[in-house]
């Protein structure tokens, strides 16, 4: 480390310190946490977003290239500026990265892991993330991904490389991972009638058990419900209605009986009174 320059840093960030600032700002740790810096009031000092930006360039330049203090500061100062929406110029490609050459351990991995799940973002937070990210923003614009890299990346999942090869999930598993969609859709196919024959978990499931295909099956909800020729719409032969798993009262409940009966009064107020199906209404 460049003792003089560390000391010039230090020496800034504290005549930082008990300034009345009306801008928006930032509390930054003078000894970054990732250096073993504490949450303490003597460690942290109030500062615009450029002087964040600014504080962590300062702090990686007490440093050699290749240091993980070096890179995880320029890291930092990156994040920030993309924050503002700013091209930062920082090459954080190769050995620059803060993780080159590195693989977390598998404890580590669930300490990231529970912590993520701990962390709950402000509506207005996800907002400003999500535009940070926008356009010419984000780091995949224009890129266009070639018919070989696509190939690769297929086989790189395929059979034993895919990460949930021969691994079955546990019901226990399954319920939570549908307790946690409680805006869950399912699809009922009925006939003329509208008596329901059955219910699928998916738009997926429904296609592949009726041999049509799921895209044909998701147009068709998009689509008017009559037809120019006064006839309900239909695909397969059969009428489909989308529904909503409602979560409510601690278990889901599929409100299939209330949305079939306003199915049925708006096509009666549209005048169709009788339904039929032709192979020209397939789509």
């Amino acid at each position: 480390m460049d003792t003089i320059k560390f000391n010039e840093y230090l020496k800034k960030m504290n005549s930082l310190k008990g300034r009345e600032l009306n801008a928006l700002t930032h509390k930054h740790h003078i000894i970054p946490k990732c250096m073993g810096g504490k949450d303490s009031y003597d460690n942290i000092v109030k500062l615009t977003i450029q002087e964040h930006i600014d504080a962590h360039i300062q702090l990686s330049e007490c440093f050699e290239y290749g240091t993980n203090e070096r890179n995880s500061n320029l890291s930092a100062a990156n994040v920030l500026h993309v924050w503002i929406g700013k091209e930062s110029g920082i090459d954080l490609n190769g050995s620059n990265n803060p993780m080159w050459g590195k693989t977390h351990s598998l404890e580590t991995k669930v300490k990231i892991g529970k912590k993520s799940k701990q962390k709950k973002y402000s509506d207005e937070y996800k907002k400003k993330l999500s535009i940070a990210f926008m356009g010419n923003r984000n780091h995949r614009y224009g890129v266009i991904v070639s018919d070989e890299t696509k190939r690769k990346i297929s086989e790189a999942q395929l059979g034993e490389k895919h990460h949930l090869w021969g691994k079955v999930r546990s019901n226990d598993t399954k319920e939570k991972i549908s307790e946690s969609q409680p805006n869950k859709v399912s699809v009922t196919k009925c006939d003329l009638n509208f008596n329901k024959i059955k219910t699928y978990p998916s738009i997926s499931e429904a296609a592949k058990d009726n041999n049509i295909t799921a895209g044909n099956l998701s147009h068709y909800f998009t689509k008017s419900k009559v037809t120019k020729y006064g006839s309900y719409r239909m695909l397969g032969g059969f009428i489909w209605i989308k529904e909503i798993w409602m979560l409510g009262g601690g278990s889901n409940q599929l409100k299939w009986e209330e949305s079939a009966e306003r199915s049925i009064k708006m096509f009666e107020e549209a005048g169709v009174g009788v339904f039929y199906y032709t192979k020209s209404l397939d789509n």
